[in-house]
Formats: C-alpha cells, sequence, structure tokens
C-alpha cells in the first residue's frame, strides 16, 4: 500500500480530523511554552520586588507619586531647580559612593499634571518630570548603596529600569558590573 491509497482510504477522516489538529497544534507548540515561560517570568519579578523590600531598596511607583507630589508641592521640598542640578546631584552621589559614571543623558521632559490634565504649578513654577538614561560601573556593594541614597535622598528621585550585566561575564573572580539604569527627577522652575 503506497501512500496515494491510504490518502485516499483515510481522506474523509482527514478531512474531519484537520480542523482539530491545527488548534491542538498551536496549544501545544505555540500557546502553552508561552504560557508557561510568562507565568515564570511572572513569578521572578515578583521574588525580585520582594528582594528589593527586604533589602529596603524600593521605591515609589509612578501611580503612588500623585499624593507625594502633592504633598511636596506644598512643603517646596524634594525637587530640583534645573536639570543641570539634578544632574550634578547624580553625578556627586555616583563620585561620593565610588561608581564609575559612564554616562548621563536625559531623554524626555515632560510637564506633571493632575487628572483635569491640568500643569500643576507652585507660586507661578511648573513643575516637570525629566527621565534620565544612565551608565555607571561598579561592584554589587556599590550598587545597593546607590538605590538606597536614591530612594532614601531628600530629593525625588523614581527608578523605572534597571538592567545589569557582568563586565567580564567569562571571569568568576570579578565583580565589575555595567548598570544601565532609568531614573525620573521632577524639577520645579
Amino acid at each position: 500500500m503506497n501512500l496515494s491509497e491510504i490518502f485516499k482510504k483515510y481522506r474523509r477522516l482527514i478531512r474531519l480530523g484537520m480542523p482539530l489538529i491545527i488548534p491542538l497544534f498551536i496549544y501545544l507548540f505555540i500557546y502553552y511554552p508561552l504560557h508557561k515561560k510568562i507565568t515564570r517570568l511572572a513569578k521572578e519579578h515578583k521574588k525580585y520586588i520582594n528582594s528589593m523590600q527586604d533589602l529596603g531598596i524600593f521605591t515609589l511607583s509612578p501611580k503612588s507619586t500623585t499624593d507625594f507630589v502633592r504633598k511636596n508641592l506644598q512643603m517646596e521640598t524634594g525637587f530640583f531647580a534645573s536639570d543641570s542640578e539634578s544632574i550634578n546631584s547624580i553625578s556627586r552621589l555616583c563620585y561620593r559612593l565610588g561608581l564609575d559614571l559612564i554616562s548621563i543623558t536625559p531623554v524626555k521632559e515632560e510637564k506633571v499634571t493632575d487628572k483635569d490634565k491640568k500643569n500643576i504649578t507652585l507660586e507661578g513654577k511648573n513643575l516637570s518630570r525629566i527621565v534620565f538614561k544612565i551608565s555607571l560601573r561598579s561592584n554589587f556593594l556599590n550598587l545597593m548603596r546607590f538605590l538606597r541614597e536614591i530612594d532614601k535622598g531628600e530629593k525625588f528621585l523614581i527608578l523605572n529600569n534597571l538592567v545589569i550585566y557582568k563586565q567580564t561575564p567569562l571571569d568568576p573572580a570579578s565583580d565589575s558590573l555595567k548598570i544601565d539604569l532609568e531614573l525620573e527627577a521632577f524639577v520645579l522652575g
């Protein structure tokens, strides 16, 4: 019996089963592996957040910043006077803690608005949000000190993104890290 005879004999069965085979294939080989990976990544993210909270390095989430911004507007503290002041402050912090600052670049600046889309002002000064991309070189201990200083500092900074690379991946004894992070600073001016 050759292949064409088998196909002719079971043609009707193949036609009826084909609409069931394709969704089964999609489920088994596409949906299920992606679902497992997404679930694993979500669990890893929760572990990461919990470990950061245990270390005392937990910054305010962007959703909870509104109340903090309003309180600081009343006290006129926690905000930088200009974007150059925020850059100087971050670079001084890096120098003081022994981090090698590779680059700091402002990426985006926008006015902070309330829920009615009105600009938030204090005595005629607009409040702006500036996002900085920062590249650093350091060890893990100094990085943790840097993140703690950002979180506990008197000026309001939000850590949006943090990526850590091992500087020399083939050398297990090296503790040198390359760090790319995104910080959000608030400027009143």
